[in-house]
């Protein structure tokens, strides 16, 4: 859980021991107990900090990360942190106006700090639907790693290095890469578990549409390299397809999925697929060649309008088919329900296995053979207490 102010987890702190709180036992959600592989809970000498960051069966509450409560604040009060236009206005004016927007925006942020800090947020209470989030203890530590060890030991200006512009955005793209590759050696897998591949796309997911978008929008989704920025951002759709698909197959892509936050993941992709699908190409995409229909395809070109690449179509046509929300995300709630309306009639491909030819996609990125690595992997000093398991409410599968 990440904590504005000094940049400490204050739940770390002695003054803020969430062991000493009863308010948040989780016995209304589960037993709050990790099982071991046998069914059993697990000893309390078992519970080492590897087994929990490599447990993806148990989901924790968190807190609404910034982006969602900054997204409600502007909702409720009907208003935007964004500049005024300046046009004929003078330049005292304008300034005072855009100080105050700035000022607004800062006072929402240390609220949202302060409602962790005193309490009152859904790591301490979370019986409280509204602002609680659900994910899995393996997909919160994939999301602590990339926020508090990748990301940061790849950015070269940290370290005093001069580099040239597009270094962090290579940076972020080697993150991916890696992550779809887990996916990809999962998915391949006899015996892959589909609670693995579905911790690595939570992970991805909200590092990615976090409170750092904005930095991750204009570094990494302007790489020099486009074809290659175009190539990833589409296969981590078809990832995300494919998982689903496993989901849907184990008969759990349902409203009352055992995947707690199903709803929340569709929100979230289909928000990464909102903010980023304006500026794709579709060469790569199945869909590209609007002359002849393809099994299953048949007319996907009639929904173009809802976004130009196939993936998020969907997603959107399983959540209707199977009633499943697409929820939790302030931000694109009024586009759920007009796209969910607009693609009434898509056919899905047939069920089966590679229901959505992710593996083919895989196979055919030049990206994923790459063999030199963009950075170097020099171990930095790190703490082993970025997972904290202190306020965790636990929901057992």
């Amino acid at each position: 859980m990440e904590i504005l102010g000094d940049g400490n987890n204050n739940s770390n702190n002695e003054n803020n021991d969430h062991d000493s709180d009863k308010s948040g036992d989780g016995s209304e959600y589960g037993s709050g107990e990790m099982l071991g592989g046998d069914g059993k809970p697990l000893k309390d000498d078992e519970l080492s900090d590897e087994k929990l960051r490599d447990d993806p069966h148990t989901f924790i509450v968190m807190c609404v990360p910034l982006f969602e409560y900054e997204e409600r604040y502007k909702k409720e009060h009907k208003t935007n942190f964004r500049h005024p236009s300046q046009d004929d206005m003078p330049k005292e004016e304008w300034y005072r106006l855009c100080d105050a927007q700035d000022e607004r925006k800062a006072n929402v942020r240390r609220e949202w700090a302060d409602t962790h800090n005193s309490r009152q947020c859904a790591c301490f209470n979370p019986s409280n639907e509204k602002n609680r989030w659900f994910m899995t203890r393996k997909g919160k530590y994939r999301m602590v790693e990339a926020e508090t060890r990748e990301i940061p030991h790849r950015d070269a200006e940290a370290f005093g290095l001069s580099v040239y512009t597009d270094n962090r955005g290579y940076s972020y793209q080697e993150i991916i890469e890696n992550d779809l590759l887990e996916f990809s050696k999962i998915n391949n897998k006899r015996d892959g578990k589909t609670e693995e591949l579905w911790s690595i796309m939570e992970g991805l997911t909200l590092w990615i549409n976090k409170d750092n978008a904005d930095d991750i929008a204009f570094t990494w989704a302007n790489l020099e390299d486009g074809a290659r920025w175009n190539k990833t951002t589409i296969t981590m759709g078809y990832a995300f397809l494919a998982v689903l698909n496993r989901i849907d197959r184990e008969g759990e892509f349902k409203a009352d999925s055992k995947y707690k936050n199903l709803s929340l993941m569709l929100a979230l992709w289909y928000k990464f697929a909102w903010n980023y699908d304006a500026n794709i190409t579709d060469e790569f995409d199945e869909d590209t060649d609007y002359g002849e229909e393809k099994e299953g395809d048949d007319h996907l070109t009639k929904y173009q309008h809802v976004f130009n690449l196939t993936w998020p179509r969907y997603l959107l046509a399983m959540a209707q088919q199977y009633d499943v929300p697409i929820a939790g995300v302030t931000e694109i709630e009024e586009s759920v329900k007009k796209d969910l309306e607009s693609i009434k009639g898509l056919k899905l491909p047939k069920k089966k296995v590679d229901r959505f030819k992710f593996k083919d996609m895989v196979i055919s990125l030049p990206l994923l053979r790459y063999t030199n690595r963009l950075t170097c992997h020099h171990s930095l000093p790190t703490s082993s207490s970025t997972m904290d398991r202190s306020w965790e409410v636990t929901i057992t599968m």
